[in-house]
């Protein structure tokens, strides 16, 4: 087995504007070859002609890996921004694709392949790579694999490699657009009388924007389509959480309705549009446009649809009158989910609260299997699955904050709803770097097909395992449910994990006691209160943080707004008594 590379080593290489000739291996040898372990070199040309009739050519051998290459690392980074193909003469015994490959040495960005094909055997043909879609300036590294993915041993013979001029490849539009990319597609089809070219900034010269004109006659629903009747490249990625899209315009009057709308390129009966005024004149302003809250009468956003094309409308509903619009940046305004932290919930909508199943688990977010108003956990340790299966809370990250283990602070509260009653499960905290910096400890679940709120005591480790060191750093969760046993389809529902003491949350106690909204942004509402008297809002280490007495017979209200967003307690007294204490999220 042999590991064959060509290293290309550039004496003096400049990728200019014209047709670069990187080596002929005759008198232009710019790139001069070395090989290792026993590369063969530059030989005699084996078939002097058609277009080839060079003396002499560069010889390749493949000696079984199907991942052996040529290689070879220009003295300067490659600019693709005039001369953007490779081009190069090959002799092969076989028909068979010719992976190029550039990449840069540090890893970033990705390596971009582009594949060219030699249909006839055993005679010269010319190969041409299409770099016109990399980045300049980033890539410095050739690879080249001769017959793509095989391992059969063959000798392959290539001249005359070059970089030269090729045309432009342009890529499908997609979100965002800021009409600065030299490589996609930015057709714009207007429809209604609208005429729209993509011209300078009236504020930044050097910035490219859209200007749409609607002239005088136009048609009322006259607009821009941003793209052709392909639309975008990816689909628009609505959900519950993410509604909204943004543009930049610059408009002539306050006022004007901007009106976008979104639709399926392949069924244009799928719509959804939404509409807001201008409101400056003759400057940028950033219009947000809520498909959640779409224009009176039209069509609901709908997430079973696909939609991937958007138009936008000025001054709709108006016919023309003359006047121009510039607009720019059209983004989709995804939300910046912050990392995971305890105490998880699962009810901000802020925070991402991904898990990352193994061994064989699968975990969703769903409603209580109990009817609470709450999300929660649930895993399903499939048939067959590992005795080790589990779930890692969050994302590799870990969470945000260090665990804050003292030497008196070691406790970890979770609820957890299972199958069965003894069944073990483990709770592990890890360094998310060093996955051996680990501490876990074992409870057994105590009620059947019910809530309870389970203790992890990390200052007793599982036998065998690490002692809780506080010198380490523990930011990580990873949940073992029946640990030991290969998985029988159970299911099991957790949530709320807490560290150090916590109240007891009664949110399944038989209580006519309601709170609402939840989450709650400003005025928390209550009703079922009896004979209450007295209500207390606490963080999740018990700190009372608000009171109120304004009980007023069976309801009340209590203005929450002072607090940060996140999880608090509120408990509703008689008296000294707690009748009932429930789980309150603050946005």
């Amino acid at each position: 087995m042999k590991k064959i590379l060509l290293f290309l080593f550039v004496a003096v290489l400049s990728f200019g504007l014209n047709a670069q000739m990187l080596n002929d291996f005759d008198s232009n040898q710019n790139v001069p070859f070395e090989g290792w372990p026993n590369w063969p070199g530059i030989v005699v040309n084996p078939s002097s002609s058609g277009i080839n009739t060079s003396a002499n050519c560069a010889e390749w051998q493949r000696t079984g890996e199907t991942w052996a290459h040529a290689a070879g690392m220009p003295a300067t980074a490659i600019d693709f921004s005039v001369n953007n193909t490779f081009k190069m003469k090959v002799f092969s015994p076989i028909p068979c694709n010719v992976l190029f490959k550039v990449e840069s040495l540090s890893g970033s960005p990705a390596p971009m392949e582009i594949m060219d094909t030699v249909y006839v055997a055993n005679q010269w043909v010319e190969l041409s790579w299409n770099f016109s879609a990399a980045p300049s300036n980033v890539y410095n590294k050739l690879v080249i694999f001769f017959d793509f993915a095989s391992n059969v041993d063959n000798i392959f013979y290539f001249d005359d490699l070059e970089l030269v001029p090729g045309a432009i490849i342009l890529g499908q539009i997609n979100l965002p657009i800021d009409f600065e990319a030299n490589n996609v597609d930015y057709t714009l089809t207007d429809f209604g009388g609208a005429t729209t070219v993509l011209g300078t900034d009236p504020v930044v010269g050097t910035n490219t924007c859209a200007i749409t004109t609607k002239p005088v006659g136009a048609q009322t629903w006259a607009g821009t389509t941003m793209s052709t009747p392909a639309g975008f490249l990816s689909a628009i990625p609505f959900s519950t959480l993410d509604s909204k899209m943004s543009v930049r315009v610059y408009s002539p009057a306050v006022g004007i309705p901007v009106r976008l709308k979104v639709e399926d390129h392949l069924d244009n009966t799928h719509i959804c549009e939404a509409q807001m005024p201008t409101t400056v004149a003759n400057a940028w302003e950033t219009i947000e446009f809520d498909f959640g809250n779409p224009v009176s009468g039209t069509a609901a956003l709908n997430f079973s649809y696909v939609y991937d094309m958007a138009s936008i409308f000025f001054d709709f509903d108006a016919a023309g009158a003359g006047d121009v619009f510039y607009w720019d940046d059209v983004q989709f305004l995804a939300t910046v989910l912050e990392q995971i932290d305890l105490p998880v919930t699962f009810e901000l909508p802020n925070v991402n609260y991904s898990v990352i199943d193994f061994g064989g688990t699968t975990t969703e977010l769903v409603a209580d299997p109990a009817g609470g108003t709450g999300t929660v956990a649930k895993t399903t340790k499939g048939v067959g699955a590992e005795v080790w299966a589990g779930v890692t809370v969050g994302t590799e990250a870990g969470f945000a904050s260090l665990i804050p283990f003292t030497a008196t602070e070691t406790l970890v509260h979770m609820r957890v709803y299972s199958p069965a009653v003894g069944i073990p499960i483990i709770f592990k905290f890890e360094e998310h770097a060093t996955a051996s910096n680990s501490v876990e400890t074992q409870t057994l679940t105590t009620v059947a097909n019910a809530w309870e709120v389970m203790e992890f005591d990390f200052s007793n480790e599982v036998a065998g395992t690490d002692p809780l060191d506080l010198a380490r750093t523990y930011d990580k969760a990873v949940i073992f449910f029946d640990y030991g046993l290969n998985g029988a389809g159970d299911i099991f529902y957790w949530d709320d994990i807490y560290f150090g003491p916590i109240l007891n949350v009664d949110e399944l106690e038989n209580t006519s006691v309601s709170i609402y909204p939840v989450p709650v942004s400003d005025i928390l509402f209550l009703d079922g209160l009896k004979d209450a008297n007295r209500i207390k809002i606490y963080n999740v280490l018990g700190k009372e943080i608000l009171s109120s007495e304004q009980v007023n017979g069976n309801s009340a209200s209590i203005d929450v707004s002072s607090l940060i967003a996140g999880v608090y307690f509120i408990s509703i007294l008689q008296g000294s008594k707690i009748m009932t204490t429930k789980k309150l999220v603050k946005e």
